[in-house]
Parts: C-alpha cells; sequence; structure tokens
C-alpha cells in the first residue's frame, strides 16, 4: 500500500516531468530491445560465419542436375548443403539470376527450410521434390506478389514468398551450370580424392573442381555500429537517474515524514528501489507491445525484413538486466539522501 502511494506521489509531484521521465524510460527500453536483438543477431550471423569458415565447396561444372539422393545416400553425415546459382528467363524475356537450393541441413542454419522475408517458408518436402515454388527478389517485387504465379524460363512457378534473392528448388530445373556442394569439414586427402571420384562417376560429363573454404567475411565485418549505439543507450539511463535524484529532493519532506514515523533510512531507500521497480516493470510492458506489435508493423509497412530474435528468455533478461542497472546506478543516490534524513536539522524542515 505504502508502496503505491509512492509512486502515486511520484507522478503528482511534478506532472510534466514524471511524464518526462516515463517517456524517456520507454524510448531507452525500446532502444535495448533493438540494441540486445541486434546483438542477438550478430552473434547468429557470427556463428554461421564461424561454420562456413569450417566448411570447404566443391562445384560440380556441367550442364546437368546432379544426383542429389545418391550423393546424400552415399555420405549423409558429411553433406552440409548442396545448391546453384543459374541465369533465367523471365516471361518479359528478361534474364534472372536465381539461387537454387537442393538440400540444407541444419548446420547452415536452416532446418532444413529456406526462410522468407515475406510469406511462408520453402519446405524441406519442397526442396527434395522439385515442387516449383519460388521466392522472388525484394528488389524485383513486393508482397503483393505473394500468391502469383510468375514464368521462368518457360516453366510456371508459385510465388511463395519474398526474400533477399530469388530462390528456386534446385530439383525443379533441368539444367543448370553450376551446383557447390558443401561439405561439413574439412576434408582429408584421401576423401577429396574418394569424393571427386564418385562425383565423376555418377557425373561423367562434369568438371569436378577442388575443395575451398569460403572465406568472403572477417570478424571486422561484425558489429560496427554496436559500441555507439551501447553508449547513446547508457547515456540516455544517466539521464534517467539525473532526473530521478531531482524527484528524490522535491520529495525529501514526505521521507523525513517516513523516517518521523518510524521508516529506517533503510527502508526507505527499499521503498524508492520498489517504486523504481514498478515504473520499470510499467515501462517495459510498454516497450515490449511497441517492439512486438509495433515494431514489425512498421518493417512490413516499410517493405523490410525485420528478424526478430527477442525470444521468452532474453526479454526475462534484459527486463533484469534494466533493473539491475537502475539498482546500481541509483543505490549510491538513495542511501546517501535516506541517510541525509537522520540529521536532526532535517526533521526541524517538516
Amino acid at each position: 500500500m505504502l508502496l503505491w502511494q509512492s509512486v502515486k506521489s511520484f507522478f503528482k509531484e511534478n506532472k510534466v516531468l514524471s511524464c518526462l521521465f516515463v517517456i524517456l524510460l520507454t524510448v531507452c527500453l525500446v532502444g535495448s530491445y533493438f540494441g540486445v536483438n541486434y546483438v542477438l543477431c550478430q552473434a547468429y550471423e557470427y556463428n554461421l560465419y564461424q561454420l562456413e569458415q569450417r566448411t570447404f565447396t566443391l562445384a560440380v561444372r556441367g550442364n546437368g542436375i546432379p544426383d542429389i539422393s545418391r550423393i546424400i545416400e552415399a555420405y549423409p553425415n558429411e553433406i552440409g548443403a548442396i545448391n546453384g546459382e543459374t541465369l533465367l528467363t523471365t516471361a518479359e524475356g528478361n534474364e534472372l539470376t536465381v539461387t537454387a537450393y537442393g538440400y540444407i541441413t541444419e548446420l547452415m542454419g536452416y532446418e532444413g527450410t529456406i526462410p522468407a522475408s515475406f510469406g511462408r517458408n520453402m519446405t524441406a518436402e519442397e526442396l527434395a521434390s522439385g515442387e516449383r515454388v519460388a521466392f522472388l527478389e525484394m528488389e524485383m517485387a513486393d508482397k503483393d506478389r505473394i500468391g502469383d504465379t510468375v514464368i521462368l524460363n518457360g516453366e510456371a512457378y508459385t510465388v511463395i514468398g519474398i526474400a533477399n534473392q530469388t530462390i528456386l528448388p534446385l530439383a525443379s530445373l533441368t539444367s543448370i551450370e553450376t551446383v557447390s556442394i558443401i561439405l561439413m569439414d574439412i576434408p582429408t586427402k584421401d576423401f577429396t580424392e574418394e569424393f571427386s571420384d564418385f562425383l565423376r562417376e555418377i557425373h561423367p560429363a562434369s568438371r569436378v573442381t577442388a575443395p575451398e573454404t569460403d572465406d568472403r567475411k572477417s570478424f571486422a565485418d561484425f558489429s560496427p555500429s554496436l559500441f555507439p549505439t551501447a553508449v547513446l543507450l547508457l547515456f540516455g539511463f544517466l539521464n534517467l537517474s539525473y532526473i530521478y535524484t531531482y524527484f528524490l529532493k522535491m520529495r525529501k519532506k514526505q521521507y523525513i515524514v517516513y523516517h518521523i514515523c518510524g521508516a529506517s533510512p533503510m527502508r526507505i531507500a527499499g521503498l524508492c528501489l520498489g517504486e523504481i521497480w514498478l515504473l520499470v516493470t510499467g515501462c517495459m510492458a510498454v516497450a515490449t507491445a511497441v517492439y512486438k506489435i509495433i515494431g514489425p508493423w512498421i518493417y512490413s509497412a516499410a517493405s523490410m525484413f525485420f528478424a526478430d530474435r527477442m525470444g521468452v528468455l532474453p526479454c526475462f533478461a534484459l527486463y533484469g538486466g534494466v533493473f539491475a542497472l537502475f539498482a546500481v546506478v541509483f543505490l549510491p543516490t538513495l542511501l546517501s539522501s535516506t541517510l541525509s534524513i537522520t540529521k536532526k536539522n532535517t526533521c526541524a524542515e517538516v
């Protein structure tokens, strides 16, 4: 009851400043949501990067489609992915570079399906059967094209999603120039020779290249804006501490009355921490709604893909981390302010 009265007095003392505090806190929490999500996305990308650094790719060059089922059956534990890239012609006569996926494992981060930025994912069954479904590239199509039929290389495909590139199932094509076979680990010399001979045996007209790593990225490519973002958020939280310190000074007489009525300085400090906890909880609920509902809607309206990796556990971790930060930042101020009311001259001010 006393805690709720303390929160009510927080808003009654200075309505404009208290509303400014709540708005600034909510903005900082929304920024923290996007900041933590950015870090989680970067960590996910870096994990994929580390996996790619440990994988090797053999290219099969020829005018045909590798027998994916035979390759996977013969080497089920060695294959990470099989995909290709080809140049197709649309019904309008335009040439289009298309990525064709044939087999994806959890190692490559897709868990058997190809994710779409908009629309639905391309399933493992569609990849294996060569279903004539397609993702269209964002730069050439918008969400309104989902469900349409497009003609690629004389064949009709149903658009099921929009992605950052045009994607088709590899098995739906009748021919392709180059297919990349990604191995899940560094191949030994004996395995390389054995596997290359196997590919030449089932595709005698194709040319098999030597395995090579994918080293197109470096660690410097990740998190270039993470530090300035963290500095801006920390600056915002520090501004909140100054505003709350001002509120403590404004309500000094109220705390003196609590002390006269028998409340110890530590209990008053605990009351202030409880007040901060309620404010953080309320603003966190609003920030969660903004991040989970309004944020994706804005991204969708702008035809931008929103990768949300803030599950239940990261949300609770952020909630606990923000309250812990407030407690660490405000605790010295709370203790010095509440201890000062025990001085004899302060009681005379009431």
